[in-house]
């Protein structure tokens, strides 16, 4: 019996005057495990320092306020960053808007994000990225490019130039649906043709 052919993961939205594409985040079970697993931890260490000051504050064997307040930050700080990749992992997604003006990246996360704009007079080559990881390789798992929402847009399976730069999104598609999705921005817009 043949295989059957995967489906593609991301969408597409002809709005008329633009193509909204989305792409969800690469998941991975043994990730999503782990810092849920993290999350737990921290959980337990974020109520044990309020509890070590609070109940042994006449104690002699008390750490000093400052230390206390200090570790409290930084857990606190270092537990937000946990979760932000956590729901990075569950709900998380690229959406790239296509237009005649302008290509618009965002990694969408929690309901925030951070578009980055490129004008389409700079855009260049327009093209499936062959520099790309196999999205099937086990050590993949270790790239953090394609599984946290907070690194820098440069990996991905679609890349342009961009002046002097090379830009690359789409970490969430392998090379057959990154041509996929060239082809649709390039049927709509034959501009962003190479």
């Amino acid at each position: 019996m043949p295989v059957k052919p995967p489906a593609p993961r991301h969408t597409s939205e002809d709005l008329g005057n633009k193509l909204i594409i989305s792409i969800p985040s690469l998941k991975t079970w043994f990730l999503t495990i782990y810092l849920g697993f993290c999350i737990i931890i921290w959980a337990i260490f974020e109520l044990l320092i309020p509890g070590a000051f609070l109940f042994n504050r006449n104690s002699v064997d008390t750490p000093p306020v400052l230390f206390l307040v200090f570790s409290f930050i930084l857990l606190t700080v270092f537990g937000l960053f946990l979760i932000y990749n956590f729901a990075w992992q569950v709900t998380g997604k690229e959406l790239i808007e296509v237009t005649t003006e302008f290509i618009i990246i965002r990694r969408v996360n929690l309901g925030l994000s951070s578009p980055k704009e490129y004008s389409s007079n700079f855009i260049k080559e327009l093209r499936v990225s062959s520099s790309n990881m196999n999205l099937n390789h086990p050590m993949l798992i270790w790239s953090y490019s394609y599984y946290y929402p907070w690194h820098p847009h440069n990996m991905g399976s679609l890349a342009f130039d961009y002046g002097a730069r090379t830009f690359r999104f789409g970490g969430g598609v392998d090379e057959a649906e990154a041509k996929q999705i060239l082809a649709e921005i390039q049927q709509k817009y034959p501009q962003y043709k190479n």
